[in-house]
């Protein structure tokens, strides 16, 4: 459901009938979206210092025609552009995430529209057909620094870890939301562009060499979102990295060797992801019990098989 009671005046908003308290991020959306209102310089910071809202993008978005979202297309591509400026190291982690999230919730919004031709619509409403292939070039090697493992100096600092594991998983969902923009994966063009540049230059090797090819070569983009989260194993990482890679695994398998599909019949891809999946399937199965205290015990449970 989109959005509604969004009097600018007024101090509640409501989404999926449940009503919330308005945030200063809100308001500045309806500006953006419902008054057409540009930003200035200082109101795009002000924008990416505030928690976004990516609930609201997506019920946003995902409730207009295709011809109402057409004719947003200048805020669309204004409000991604700004996104993607503010994905460098030169800023702060907390703009860098909001960022991230912004994006996953443009993309998630997106894949709710009937939109008449995929490949060629949602480049024009992003960032133009002519600048498509440019904003992916300069976007994909920002995410590749964001997927990769930490330096040994920012591995070294707890905090810094932290920061890092953060925006990695942010990186990881943004990935997930390009893959679920589009109802057809095999022809959701927006991956396409992203997997080929992220493949562009570099692939982290997996443990156990689980992302080797038989010809020796490195895997490449479809596996690199996930063969960093593999290397780590944080937990709640690990559950997102199984979800992309059960996503990308059917991203167009009929047609040439799938890297993603290859990658899941491994030992070290199983072995790593098998407490993630066991967890995720105990939630959906048993919801009540894992919602008192299951969590635990399934932590226990899964150490004891690692062992």
């Amino acid at each position: 459901l989109a959005p509604s009671g969004m009097s600018a005046g007024g101090s509640k908003f409501e989404l999926d009938d449940r009503s919330y308290l308005r945030e200063k991020v809100i308001e500045v959306y309806e500006k953006l979206w419902l008054r057409g209102a540009p930003l200035d310089a200082s109101g795009w910071a002000e924008l990416f210092f505030l928690k976004p809202n990516a609930a609201w993008l997506q019920s946003y978005l995902g409730s207009l025609t295709a011809a109402r979202l057409r004719a947003s297309t200048p805020t669309v591509r204004a409000l991604w552009a700004e996104c993607a400026a503010r994905l460098g190291h030169e800023h702060e982690p907390s703009v860098r995430g909001h960022a991230l999230e912004t994006m996953s919730g443009i993309l998630l919004g997106l894949g709710g529209v009937p939109l008449h031709s995929f490949a060629s619509d949602a480049p024009e409403l992003l960032t133009g057909l002519d600048e498509a292939e440019g904003c992916f070039d300069e976007l994909a090697p920002m995410l590749r620094e964001l997927l990769a493992p930490p330096s040994s100096a920012a591995a070294a600092s707890p905090s810094a870890a932290l920061t890092a594991i953060a925006l990695r998983r942010s990186a990881l969902r943004l990935l997930m939301a390009f893959a679920l923009a589009s109802d057809g994966l095999s022809a959701n063009i927006l991956l396409e562009f992203l997997l080929l540049r992220l493949a562009s230059s570099w692939s982290p090797p997996a443990p156990g060499g689980g992302l080797k090819k038989k010809n020796g070569k490195q895997a490449g983009g479809a596996t690199f979102a996930f063969a960093a989260s593999l290397e780590l194993g944080e937990a709640a990482e690990l559950e997102d990295a199984a979800r992309l890679l059960a996503l990308l695994s059917q991203y167009r398998r009929h047609e040439a060797k799938n890297e993603c599909l290859a990658l899941l019949c491994t030992p070290a891809a199983a072995r790593l992801l098998a407490p993630a999946i066991t967890r995720a399937f105990r939630r959906a199965m048993f919801p009540a019990e894992t919602a008192h205290g299951g969590g635990a015990a399934e932590e226990e449970e899964a150490g004891g098989e690692g062992g």
